[in-house]
C-alpha cells in the first residue's frame, strides 16, 4: 500500500517541482544597474505586484520565473530610482556659464575664473560680440 501511494504521489511532488514562480513582469537581456552593496550589475529583473523580486542573469530568472508579461531590452540600461531626479535643467544650464567673481581684485582674476567656459553659441544666429556676458542677478 505504501508503495503504491508512493508511486502515485512521485509525479504530482516532480511536477510541482517544476513549476515556475509567477511574476508580473520579467525584464531580461538589459544592463541593470541595482545600487546594492556592491553596485552588482545585473542583466534581467522580476517584478511582481510593483516591487522588485530578483535580479541576476537572464538565463537565471527565465529558468526560476514565468512572467505575464517579458520585454526583451535589447542591451538597454536600467538604473533604479529614477522617478523624480528634480533637476531644473534649464537653469542648471544657465549655471554652468556663471561665473563667480565675487573677491577678484584683477583682470587677471576675472580672466582665469572664466577660462572654464565654452564659447558662447547664440540661439539666434546672430553674431556675438566679444566680452563678457551678464545677467544683471
Amino acid at each position: 500500500m505504501k508503495k503504491t501511494l508512493l508511486i502515485l504521489l512521485l509525479p504530482v511532488w516532480v511536477a510541482s517541482c517544476n513549476q515556475k514562480e509567477k511574476v508580473d513582469l520579467l525584464l531580461y537581456n538589459a544592463t541593470i544597474y541595482t545600487v546594492d552593496s556592491s553596485f552588482s550589475i545585473a542583466n534581467a529583473i522580476a517584478i511582481k505586484d510593483g516591487k522588485i523580486v530578483a535580479t541576476g542573469t537572464t538565463d537565471e530568472l527565465q529558468a526560476k520565473f514565468e512572467a505575464t508579461s517579458a520585454i526583451d531590452e535589447s542591451g538597454k540600461f536600467i538604473y533604479p530610482g529614477f522617478i523624480d531626479a528634480h533637476a531644473h535643467f534649464v537653469g542648471y544650464a544657465g549655471n554652468l556659464a556663471r561665473v563667480n567673481l565675487v573677491d577678484t581684485k584683477s583682470w587677471e582674476d576675472v580672466l582665469d575664473r572664466t577660462k572654464h567656459l565654452p564659447p558662447l553659441i547664440p540661439l539666434d544666429g546672430s553674431p556675438e560680440e566679444d566680452g563678457i556676458r551678464t545677467t544683471g542677478q
